[in-house]
Protein backbone atom coordinates (compact mmCIF):
# COMPACT_ATOMS: atom_id res chain seq x y z
CA UNK A 1 0.00 0.00 0.00
CA UNK A 2 1.31 3.39 -0.97
CA UNK A 3 1.29 6.80 1.04
CA UNK A 4 2.14 9.90 0.18
CA UNK A 5 2.61 13.57 1.28
CA UNK A 6 -1.38 14.37 -0.25
CA UNK A 7 -2.98 11.82 2.21
CA UNK A 8 -3.24 8.35 2.61
CA UNK A 9 -4.44 4.77 0.14
CA UNK A 10 -7.35 2.92 1.79
CA UNK A 11 -8.80 -0.86 0.46
CA UNK A 12 -12.13 -0.23 -1.44
CA UNK A 13 -14.81 -2.87 -0.83
CA UNK A 14 -13.51 -4.59 -4.17
CA UNK A 15 -10.59 -4.44 -3.44
CA UNK A 16 -9.07 -1.56 -5.81
CA UNK A 17 -7.19 1.44 -3.83
CA UNK A 18 -8.91 4.53 -3.60
CA UNK A 19 -7.63 7.73 -2.01
CA UNK A 20 -8.91 9.52 0.33
CA UNK A 21 -10.98 12.94 0.70
CA UNK A 22 -9.03 16.29 0.48
CA UNK A 23 -9.98 19.87 1.29
CA UNK A 24 -8.76 21.88 -1.34
CA UNK A 25 -9.22 25.65 -2.26
CA UNK A 26 -10.15 27.08 -5.07
CA UNK A 27 -8.87 30.80 -6.80
CA UNK A 28 -11.60 31.50 -9.83
CA UNK A 29 -10.63 34.02 -12.34
CA UNK A 30 -6.38 33.62 -12.18
CA UNK A 31 -4.12 34.25 -15.11
CA UNK A 32 -2.81 30.92 -15.28
CA UNK A 33 -4.55 27.12 -14.21
CA UNK A 34 -1.69 25.19 -11.61
CA UNK A 35 -2.29 23.43 -8.13
CA UNK A 36 0.29 24.47 -5.94
CA UNK A 37 0.73 22.45 -2.09
CA UNK A 38 1.64 24.01 0.99
CA UNK A 39 -0.08 21.73 3.75
CA UNK A 40 -3.45 22.87 1.91
CA UNK A 41 -3.92 22.27 -1.71
CA UNK A 42 -4.80 25.74 -3.87
CA UNK A 43 -5.91 25.35 -7.06
CA UNK A 44 -6.02 28.27 -9.38
CA UNK A 45 -8.09 28.14 -12.59
CA UNK A 46 -8.91 30.70 -15.10
CA UNK A 47 -12.86 30.07 -15.16
CA UNK A 48 -15.26 32.38 -13.66
CA UNK A 49 -17.62 30.73 -10.81
CA UNK A 50 -20.22 30.89 -13.15
CA UNK A 51 -22.46 28.03 -14.63
CA UNK A 52 -20.02 25.30 -13.12
CA UNK A 53 -17.31 26.28 -15.24
CA UNK A 54 -14.49 27.09 -11.95
CA UNK A 55 -15.73 23.62 -10.92
CA UNK A 56 -15.30 21.95 -14.34
CA UNK A 57 -11.87 22.89 -14.91
CA UNK A 58 -11.20 22.37 -10.84
CA UNK A 59 -11.93 18.37 -11.82
CA UNK A 60 -9.88 18.93 -15.16
CA UNK A 61 -6.84 20.51 -13.40
CA UNK A 62 -6.69 18.54 -10.65
CA UNK A 63 -7.10 15.31 -12.80
CA UNK A 64 -3.54 16.38 -14.74
CA UNK A 65 -2.46 17.18 -11.20
CA UNK A 66 -2.66 13.55 -10.04
CA UNK A 67 -3.26 11.23 -12.94
CA UNK A 68 -6.58 9.95 -11.47
CA UNK A 69 -10.44 10.45 -11.33
CA UNK A 70 -11.31 14.04 -9.28
CA UNK A 71 -15.17 13.75 -7.91
CA UNK A 72 -16.17 17.07 -6.12
CA UNK A 73 -18.24 15.82 -3.38
CA UNK A 74 -18.77 19.11 -0.89
CA UNK A 75 -18.59 22.72 -1.50
CA UNK A 76 -20.17 23.13 -4.73
CA UNK A 77 -20.54 26.45 -4.22
CA UNK A 78 -17.76 27.70 -2.43
CA UNK A 79 -14.01 28.37 -2.44
CA UNK A 80 -13.30 25.60 0.40
CA UNK A 81 -14.00 22.15 -1.95
CA UNK A 82 -13.42 18.68 -0.44
CA UNK A 83 -12.40 16.20 -3.60
CA UNK A 84 -12.22 12.46 -3.63
CA UNK A 85 -9.24 10.75 -5.73
CA UNK A 86 -9.82 7.80 -7.31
Amino acid sequence: MQTGKSGFFRKSFNNEYSFMKRDIIVIPNSKKSEVKENGILIVKVKSKPENNKANSEVVKVLSKHFGKKIKIIKGFKSKRKSIEIY
